[in-house]
């Protein structure tokens, strides 16, 4: 259980209070020993004299709280080592086990979209981890970009764009997806700094 309070001794006396009423009525006690203190722009001096009182030993940040770090500023990358670690593995254990396309779909909204709602819903997450997220959605759908032309993603791009056509002879077009219309720019920019398109495939 987690009790938020002022830093003063009024308000911590009152919530102390309010905990032995709880424990005369439900017989539940408070475990002073496993309980800790957090402090937040607070004296030395004050802090003292709220330990005393409570009997608390003050805990250090940062600490965990239903499995979600609990820190008085912004979380740092190692913060979310719990769950990075739990999509890591829900990744390995999901391409270990050769789903359906339909399959990876349920895993994507059902678990790891649900963890990371659930990170998410209690404390800000990074733009580095929402990265994190919506990769490793991409890569167990899609496949991983180690898995090169095998993947999902190069079979849909040949099957519905290039079919015949060479990717050097692809025409830019509105209504292909960001991800191949980035291919094609990428591509025709290089052609133009080479000195045309047959020279960059003589390169390559």
């Amino acid at each position: 259980m987690e009790v938020l309070s002022r830093g003063d001794l009024p308000s911590v006396k009152h919530a102390t209070d309010t905990l032995h009423i709880f424990s005369t009525c439900s017989v539940l006690k408070v475990n002073i020993d496993k309980t800790d203190a957090y402090f937040g722009g607070v004296s030395a001096a004050l802090k003292q004299q709220i330990l005393c009182e409570t009997g608390l030993s003050e805990g250090s940040f940062p600490f965990r709280y239903l499995g979600l770090p609990i820190y008085p500023s912004r979380l740092s990358i190692s913060m979310y080592e719990g769950l990075t670690v739990k999509l890591s593995s829900l990744l390995q254990r999901c391409q270990s086990e050769y789903l359906s396309y339909g399959g990876k779909i349920q895993v994507i909204q059902s678990i790891v979209f649900g963890l990371g709602n659930f990170w998410g819903s209690s404390i800000l997450l990074s733009k580095n981890i929402s990265k994190y997220i919506n990769r490793a959605c991409r890569q167990l759908f899609w496949g991983s970009p180690d898995h090169g032309t095998g993947s999902v993603w190069c079979t849909w791009i040949r099957h519905y764009f290039l079919k015949e056509c060479s990717i050097w002879d692809l025409q830019i077009k509105e209504f292909y997806p960001e991800c191949l219309r980035g291919v094609l720019i990428a591509r025709d920019r290089t052609a133009n700094q080479l000195g045309g398109m047959q020279h960059v495939k003589e390169l390559l």
